[in-house]
């Protein structure tokens, strides 16, 4: 690959800044076996404020001359790297085109950025071709991409999905953390099972030793008001000022919604 003009003058000014030689011969950089703390401070140095003026302006251009570093472990930090400084600059698609452009998968951390905010964009399919290929180029998930799969699946609302995830997850020897809890137990409520969203949110607590907070509380409340059944989600209602947590207004509002339609105004006004 071989740039001319312009931008070749302006990324040689760049790299001489970071004594990085862009010449037409193969850029040689020495790396570590594994990825460590210094490789990264070392990555996250090419990235001065010259280079990243320079990524506002042509961040496609600035890939492809990173493209010919040698070693596949340092120009896929940098690379994640890229990413992250992309989305912070709010260039998110050009960031996803790193993303999708790069040989291996970026680090889990930049995967992580890059399928949460497809999420947040509601590109729900693209979440799941990306991901797909992310994993086919290296990634291995962790409980927080996991967590994102999640929430894709809940707005969707592909609660099958949910499940299998959760049972991928298991087989992995994963740990779901309270997030994922919360949405799995989200969706059952919103869904009016009840009875497999106590089951679950037993297991939650007993098996698995995940503590529930006030979101996962929110959801089950709601959840039984929704099917009329005042006296347990008055139950977990107490539960919560015994565990000091502080009721929010959507605990309160689910609650004098349930009692109000049971003709109960006696015990909503004591809330």
């Amino acid at each position: 690959m071989q740039i001319t003009g312009r931008s070749a003058r302006t990324l040689r000014n760049v790299s001489k800044t970071q004594h990085i030689k862009l010449q037409r011969s193969p850029i040689s950089l020495r790396s570590s076996p594994r990825p460590n703390r210094s490789s990264e401070v070392h990555a996250r140095k090419v990235f001065d404020k010259s280079l990243i003026e320079t990524l506002k302006r042509r961040p496609y251009r600035v890939f492809n001359v990173l493209e010919d570093v040698q070693s596949s472990k340092f120009s896929s930090g940098v690379f994640s790297l890229l990413i992250m400084e992309l989305v912070e600059m709010g260039l998110f698609e050009e960031a996803l085109w790193v993303s999708r452009e790069m040989r291996s998968s970026p680090d889990v951390k930049a995967c992580l950025t890059v399928l949460n905010g497809l999420v947040r964009r509601r590109r729900f399919d693209s979440v799941w071709v990306d991901y797909e290929s992310m994993v086919s180029r290296g990634l291995v998930p962790d409980v927080y991409i996991y967590s994102v799969l999640f929430q894709c699946c809940f707005k969707q609302g592909l609660s099958s999905e949910l499940k299998m995830l959760l049972e991928e997850m298991i087989s992995k020897g994963i740990k779901a953390n309270v997030y994922i809890y919360t949405i799995y137990i989200r969706d059952l409520c919103r869904e009016s099972k009840m009875e497999e969203a106590e089951r679950m949110f037993g297991l939650m607590k007993k098996k698995h030793g995940v503590v529930p907070n006030l979101f996962t509380y929110s959801a089950m409340i709601g959840g039984y008001c929704k099917t009329g059944k005042l006296r347990q989600a008055y139950a977990l209602y107490k539960e919560i000022v015994v565990a000091e947590l502080l009721p929010n207004v959507v605990i309160f509002g689910a609650l004098v919604d349930g009692f109000c339609k049971a003709n109960e105004l006696v015990a909503a006004r004591s809330l």
